[in-house]
């Protein structure tokens, strides 16, 4: 088990965007920090309101954002448009490459999301997207399927072997998730949690690559996390 404590995470803060980096990202670089199997980004944003980001390119990257709070306007260059609200995954490939801008929707309300990259398994192809709804109660003291290689179970594709779940727990409920590679990271998105009987706070992150099975308890109401299992 390795933590990744929050307060030990890289900062990015400009005017309109606060993130925290669990991997180096950008101007913060370190060549021991660099990802955790395929999984090469974490970012916790906060987007102030009106603003967001302008047109950019990606290529040979799975780009997904787990929105919190807030309301997102996604506009691309394959010609995908669209309102990502909470509760909401979104998905691109951005394969041979893709032009992207993210924007707050909103002119009064901030936003408060996840974006994560994962490497996947082959370079180049067609950009592709998919966006999908989970609400809350779908994920309300369960570990319920987000992503998959194959879009198993109603869960969205995604060009790499991983499993990505979210939960949003109870106060004191407990849930058992036995890994499926020996390979899984617990990020914790809101509130307090104990795994296997460690307790654990908001922003931390923490990689496991040999226990068979994690107990996650949640030390506070609405704990809410994500979790990577993957090869």
């Amino acid at each position: 088990m390795i933590l990744y404590p929050a307060e030990k995470r890289y900062t990015t803060e400009i005017d309109w965007l606060k993130s925290h980096h669990s991997f180096s990202f950008g101007e913060h670089y370190h060549p021991e920090n660099k990802g955790f199997g395929n999984l090469r980004v974490i970012n916790e944003d906060y987007i102030k309101a009106g603003a967001g980001f302008g047109w950019h390119p990606h290529r040979d990257m799975e780009i997904i954002t787990y929105l919190i709070s807030g309301t997102l306007r996604h506009r691309d260059s394959a010609g995908n448009e669209g309102v990502i609200k909470p509760g909401d995954i979104q998905r691109i490939s951005s394969g041979s490459g893709i032009l992207h801008s993210e924007f707050n929707e909103s002119d009064t309300e901030d936003i408060f999301l996840y974006q994560l990259w994962v490497k996947p398994k082959s370079k180049g192809g067609e950009p592709n997207y998919n966006q999908k709804h989970f609400p809350v109660e779908e994920k309300r003291n369960k570990l319920q399927l987000l992503a998959s290689e194959n879009g198993r179970d109603n869960s969205i594709d995604i060009l790499q072997n991983l499993d990505l779940y979210a939960s949003v727990l109870d106060q004191d409920f407990e849930l058992i998730h036995k890994m499926k590679n020996l390979n899984t990271w617990v990020q914790i998105v809101a509130g307090n949690l104990a795994i296997n009987g460690k307790a654990y706070k908001k922003g931390d992150g923490i990689a496991f690559d040999s226990q068979e099975e994690l107990k996650l308890k949640a030390i506070s109401q609405d704990t809410e996390i994500l979790l990577f299992d993957f090869a």
